[in-house]
């Protein structure tokens, strides 16, 4: 999977939604099978979301220093705010079926998102 980087830390959001939800059957994999085993601790696909927890991060140091998020933000605790609730949209999109639509919420939750973050 390939993550376009965006410039903007708002859009950024969104973009990371977007691509967490390219498919289902690799969402599946990811949430249900990869990350509930101790070796995907060591692997290359860890590595990968470490990178893309690392994007989250620096966008929103950049949304910082333009004065577009407030200061006081503990980046981790942000990172796993975003990252938590797109588990939680996920995991019963793939166990129960629910029929989401998953851009929509991706507008939805990137605009709850952002403005938790806003200055």
């Amino acid at each position: 999977m390939r993550i376009r980087i965006c410039r903007n830390p708002i859009s950024l959001t969104y973009s990371i939604f977007c691509c967490s939800v390219i498919g289902v059957a690799y969402a599946t994999i990811l949430i249900l099978m990869l990350r509930t085993n101790k070796n995907f601790y060591k692997s290359r696909s860890n590595e990968i979301l470490g990178k893309l927890f690392t994007l989250i991060e620096d966008a929103i140091v950049r949304g910082q220093k333009d004065n577009i998020f407030r200061k006081d933000l503990d980046l981790g605790l942000c990172r796993d705010l975003l990252f938590g609730t797109l588990d939680h949209i996920m995991i019963p999109w793939i166990m129960f079926s629910r029929g989401y639509d998953m851009r929509s919420l991706g507008v939805e939750v990137s605009d709850l998102f952002v403005n938790a973050l806003r200055a």
